[in-house]
């Protein structure tokens, strides 16, 4: 399951998300924090400037967008943070995550997709880049009958790991679900 299980809560990253992006680089979403940073700094700028030398053409209300944006941008990075880096870290979830990634496979043994299924989107709403949690949900997906969604989890899950041990299975899967796409597209 969960690949960060080892992980403790980065503090640090709480402490750098002050400055939105830098948080996000430290907890490992480099994309995230780099328009996050760029956003923000765009609309801090902005602000700063209409501050210094206000231009007639853009009015008071580029300082007031600036500030209001660039706020909104902060402490999401902060939320954001705390949520993936420090609270989905923390001892008791992670044992929690366990239990229903533990439940979420005996569901899917059982073929009680749809509990599966809401036990695994629980799992992705505390940590949407578990390849683990996404692996299965595409197999979940292809073999529920929706082979698009599963190619769709299983490329999520291939870019949240393309290194990990378990990345040829999360190829196979794509492969999987291209064939019942094309079986699908055959037979209808």
């Amino acid at each position: 399951m969960a690949q960060d299980d080892a992980r403790r809560p980065s503090w640090f990253a709480l402490l750098l998300s002050v400055v939105a992006g830098l948080g996000h680089l430290v907890i490992g979403r480099p994309r995230r924090g780099f328009l996050l940073f760029a956003s923000t700094s765009g609309c801090w700028n902005l602000a700063v400037l209409s501050a210094i030398a206000p231009v007639a053409p853009l009015g008071p209300w580029t300082l007031r967008a600036g500030i209001a944006i660039g706020g909104a941008l902060t402490l999401f990075s902060i939320i954001d943070v705390f949520r993936l880096g420090v609270y989905a870290r923390l001892g008791v979830v992670r044992a929690r995550r366990q239990a229903w990634f533990t439940d979420a496979v005996t569901h899917y043994l059982k073929g009680d997709y749809p509990a599966a299924r809401r036990l695994l989107d629980r799992l992705l709403d505390l940590d949407p880049a578990d390849p683990v949690a996404r692996l299965y949900l595409a197999t979940l997906e292809r073999r529920a009958g929706s082979p698009e969604r599963a190619i769709h989890h299983a490329r999520r899950a291939l870019a949240a790991a393309p290194h990990a041990d378990f990345a040829p299975e999360i190829e196979r899967e794509i492969v999987l679900a291209r064939e019942v796409r094309e079986a699908r597209r055959r037979d209808g």
